[in-house]
């Protein structure tokens, strides 16, 4: 999704599916028809966050023994890094322990979840080594 900055996985899918006739999710796990986004929600929702965590360092621990990173190099022996601050879930209604609570001027309450996601990038690739992301709190 990263490499196409396609919005959500089934942007990616269904570009893919247009682009070459095929998808991921065909070619890697023989899925016949691609799920709607709200049935990938359902499903990813029931993971807790600390179960995904460990994919993100054994990525980049490959990556980083596969001598990948030095194609990143920038200006020398540095890296560049983008950060940026994301929201994924807003309700005035629905909340959850781990909530961030925001009121606005009129005592409007407003429950959200955000993130803040770190990739390794450089200016002469399409390609980004996204690092884990980390929950604001």
């Amino acid at each position: 999704m990263m490499f196409f900055q396609d919005p959500s996985i089934l942007q990616f899918q269904k570009n893919l599916e247009d682009a070459v006739h095929s998808n991921n999710l065909k070619t890697l796990f023989q899925v016949r028809s691609i799920p709607k986004d709200s049935q990938m929600k359902d499903v990813i929702d029931t993971v807790d966050s600390s179960e995904i965590e460990p994919l993100f360092e054994d990525f980049f621990r490959a990556v980083q023994r596969g001598k990948h990173l030095e194609q990143y190099r920038f200006l020398g022996d540095f890296y560049l890094i983008s950060m940026d601050g994301t929201g994924y879930f807003s309700s005035e209604k629905i909340s959850c322990p781990g909530c961030l609570r925001k009121e606005d001027k009129k005592g409007k309450v407003r429950y959200e979840h955000q993130i803040v996601q770190a990739a390794l990038m450089h200016p002469a690739k399409r390609q980004v080594i996204p690092f884990a992301p980390e929950e604001v709190r």
